[in-house]
């Protein structure tokens, strides 16, 4: 049974104290977190600290991935009477990571890239990037400097319904050129 929280642990699930105070705290979980915490509560029960990561369930359905640091709580006797715990809420970690490893993709499939290989050897990673980003967009594509000297670029795009391959007039182009040359 949940004896107390702060604030902090109120926003990672979504309720307020009143709603978390004394509830079991299975009912915080999903059955794959909720596995590990049992797990977890076994350490406890005898007697080990750690720390773990389990993911909370929130009232709409989302869960959070969270990082417990939890140690066991012994009355003067010596007796388990329960634990506490450190909760820290890990998402943003978990996006870097998720973010980190879509563009390690992308930029093995580009790497991959030699003089036979075809625009939709780019277009294809890009497209599975994109997608697995979970950034909505219509359209995404590729800029080829052909010429840096006459501002030749040629653009392939590609979205919903339609695969596009022009060459930019000289003003884009050169813009074009100008914006690599700056990192940009």
């Amino acid at each position: 049974v949940t004896a107390g929280v702060n604030q902090a642990m109120c926003n990672i699930l979504g309720r307020t104290a009143e709603q978390i105070i004394g509830q079991p705290v299975e009912v915080f979980y999903d059955e794959d977190n909720l596995a590990i915490l049992r797990a977890e509560l076994k350490r406890r029960g005898e007697g080990a600290t750690g720390a773990y990561e389990v993911s909370l369930l929130r009232p709409d359905g989302s869960l959070v991935p969270t990082l417990f640091n939890a140690t066991p709580i012994h009355d003067e006797a010596g007796t388990k009477i329960g634990s506490f715990a450190m909760v820290t809420d890990v998402s943003e970690r978990h996006e870097q990571e998720r973010r980190r490893a879509l563009l390690s993709s992308f930029r093995e499939a580009v790497w991959q890239l030699d003089h036979n290989s075809a625009v939709s050897d780019v277009l294809q990673p890009l497209s599975d990037l994109i997608k697995n980003s979970g950034i909505a967009v219509r359209a995404y594509g590729v800029n080829i400097i052909e010429s840096e000297a006459e501002g030749l670029v040629r653009a392939y795009t590609t979205g919903e319904n339609a695969f596009r391959d022009l060459v930019l007039d000289p003003i884009h182009g050169f813009k074009t050129v100008e914006f690599w040359k700056q990192g940009k």
